[in-house]
């Protein structure tokens, strides 16, 4: 049975909150399917916490350790939480800081003016091991006698994560997130992607979490009987948790989401064939001496089928849907999620619009097929 999401619970949330953002990248674009290819982009996302919040370091070799403490709290980008290590920094030293990321490897990289001098920056990370973990540094041992040091590991960011406060409680049925059609999701398969579900905004331990796997071009996860199973009504918040702190990109991306539900069918399902046709929107074109000039455009696909066996309701819920997007609003469907034919069935959930006004046919009293096809959205 084809799955039509048919509610984006996100549409009408109480509040919408997140981590991270970059300016021109808005979380603003994720909450928006209209319009995939504006996306959202973090910023880079830094919780520190009351005792993981110290730099230990000395700028003389006889010199006892001085103490950095930056501020406990979150930090909404990269330059909020450079800049407050650095102030923790040069409140303790008489040296200048920059905190930056190494133009090379994107790491993270603390740097002291005292190059020309005799003495030199030592980090001391084996006497305050928890913040330069979080920076990406070995701490297995100090850092001595240079006047700068880059990081281990790529790092950026503890966490992203999108909160949704439904007001009341909601239990959807599937949670889908894209990104441009014709690349792949800007989220390593590495990543660690959870949405978790909780009567109130606390996330220590939250009522439910489900892990979310990472494909190419999609995060998704669906459950038709409600994806909170230990609370029949669902939960009043929902929150989409991302950890790629290690993503060489230095930013995660999203284009479009849904944290919703799928119209349930009395009777009747798609019938086969299901046909699914490619369709290259590239310009080809050949001059009088028949060079081939080729225009490139992205890819996409039309996905046509008959609904069959429909009772007078189901007809109903469909056309009232129609009626509701039209030709101009996209919509996130699930052609096969019950794998039926194909391995993995969650890779058949697509982000879509009616190409052409369906036809519904009376075949009898009480029994409708209705044609749809359905242009995957770009």
């Amino acid at each position: 049975m084809i799955q039509v999401f048919n509610e984006n619970f996100i549409d009408v949330a109480f509040a919408k909150t997140h981590s991270s953002e970059q300016a021109a990248y808005p979380a603003s674009n994720v909450y928006d399917i209209t319009r995939r290819r504006q996306t959202w982009r973090s910023a880079g996302y830094w919780l520190v916490e009351s005792g993981k919040n110290t730099i230990e370091f000395t700028e003389e070799a006889i010199q006892l350790n001085l103490v950095a403490t930056i501020t406990p709290g979150a930090y909404a980008s990269d330059a909020l939480l450079f800049a407050a290590i650095k102030t923790a920094m040069e409140a303790v030293s008489t040296a200048n800081f920059t905190i930056s990321r190494d133009a090379t490897t994107g790491k993270i990289k603390i740097l002291s003016d005292l190059a020309g001098s005799a003495d030199r920056l030592n980090l001391h990370w084996t006497d305050a091991p928890d913040f330069g973990t979080i920076l990406g540094f070995d701490t297995s041992a100090d850092d001595t006698g240079a006047a700068f040091y880059i990081a281990d590991l790529l790092r950026i960011h503890t966490e992203e994560y999108f909160i949704f406060d439904f007001g009341a409680p909601m239990q959807p049925t599937g949670f889908f997130a894209v990104s441009d059609r014709n690349r792949p999701i800007n989220i390593s398969p590495s990543a660690t992607v959870t949405l978790m579900g909780n009567p109130s905004d606390a996330w220590g331990t939250p009522a439910e979490t489900f892990t979310i796997t990472v494909r190419d071009f999609l995060l998704g996860y669906i459950n038709p009987d409600g994806i909170a199973q230990s609370s029949p009504s669902g939960y009043r918040y929902w929150k989409v948790k991302i950890v790629d702190n290690d993503n060489p990109d230095l930013y995660l991306e999203l284009g479009a989401m849904l944290l919703g539900a799928h119209a349930e069918m009395e009777r009747g399902c798609p019938a086969f064939p299901l046909e699914s046709n490619p369709i290259s929107n590239s310009v080809v074109s050949y001059s009088e001496s028949g060079q081939t000039w080729v225009g490139k455009r992205p890819k996409t696909v039309l996905h046509s089928f008959t609904w069959e066996k429909l009772t007078n309701t189901d007809i109903d819920t469909l056309m009232d849907f129609w009626e509701d997007v039209g030709t101009e609003t996209p919509f996130f469907v699930c052609l096969d999620p019950n794998s039926v034919f194909s391995p993995d069935g969650m890779k058949w959930s697509r982000l879509v619009r009616f190409n052409n006004e369906p036809a519904a046919r009376l075949l009898s009293p009480g029994n409708w097929s209705y044609g749809w096809a359905l242009r995957e959205e770009l």
